[in-house]
């Protein structure tokens, strides 16, 4: 994901301006995220950039030509995983709000260890996040392997290794909004493979 800033501040919107649109960036819990690129096809044409997201999660245009548009954002070079679709016309003042998607990750560990990076609970992370595992065997116990559905949907970079990472953005981290993640330790790892 790539682009330039062409955009504006946002104003208030108590008339109509033909042509006009409103897109804000925001994250779930409404704080403003600056310098997200804004995308857009419009009636099916080819990709172009409309901006970036000022300090306030906001962008605006009061010039566009009617038709049928595709809004697609870009955060920390990832698009997320959300595509809206407005059409401009008829006098209207339409705003699009794109939140950037938050994953829980809900980390526990089996007896015989613990994970000690970033440690065990619920965690959240944005999408796109890469966030960094380390599982610690207890004395007499070894690590076996990670378990869960971040493993189930491919977003762990190596099950095997105590110390690897869960890739938010692989595979299908945009299905779920939440994922478990468990470090599973043996005292004799041949008779424990699963």
């Amino acid at each position: 994901c790539i682009g330039f800033a062409v955009g504006g501040v946002p104003s208030p919107l108590d008339f109509v301006i033909e042509g006009r649109l409103v897109i804000w960036v925001l994250q779930a819990d409404d704080t403003p995220v600056e310098g997200a690129i804004i995308k857009f096809k419009r009636d099916g044409g080819a990709e172009e950039v409309f901006g970036i997201s000022d300090p306030w999660g906001g962008y605006y245009r009061n010039d566009l030509i009617p038709g049928a548009y595709e809004i697609y954002v870009c955060y920390d070079g990832i698009e997320l995983p959300v595509v809206k679709s407005v059409n401009i016309c008829c006098g209207t003042n339409p705003q699009i709000t794109f939140y950037v998607p938050q994953i829980s990750l809900d980390i526990s560990s089996t007896a015989g260890g613990s994970v000690t990076n970033p440690g065990e609970g619920v965690f959240a992370y944005e999408y796109g996040a890469l966030v960094p595992v380390t599982a610690v065997p207890a004395s007499n116990y070894v690590f076996v392997k990670w378990m869960g559905t971040a493993v189930d949907h491919g977003l762990v970079l190596d099950p095997n290794a105590a110390v690897t990472a869960v890739d938010l953005e692989t595979g299908s981290a945009d299905v779920l909004q939440s994922y478990t993640l468990i470090a599973h330790f043996c005292t004799k790892p041949k008779a424990c493979t699963t």
